[in-house]
């Protein structure tokens, strides 16, 4: 199941659990002007991959993703 929810510029994406990104406390997907260094900036604090960055041709986006010290990804 996936669901996108838009306001303005900006975007919410819902989904249910699949494969490795399976149950955890939260997950958010953010769009920012520089996914790399946002990415290298919570690395940088602590957190740990989940994804490292991708470009996704289909989607014509860049993807990456970090787990918190919380354990939300």
């Amino acid at each position: 199941m996936h669901a996108e929810l838009a306001f303005g510029d900006c975007r919410v994406m819902l989904g249910a659990p699949m494969g490795e990104f399976g149950p955890s406390p939260g997950i958010v997907f953010v769009t920012v002007d520089d996914c790399d260094a946002v990415y290298h900036r919570a690395l940088d604090a602590g957190a740990t991959v989940l994804m490292e960055m991708m470009t996704i041709k289909h989607a014509a986006e860049r993807y990456g993703g970090v787990i918190n010290k919380h354990g939300n990804s």
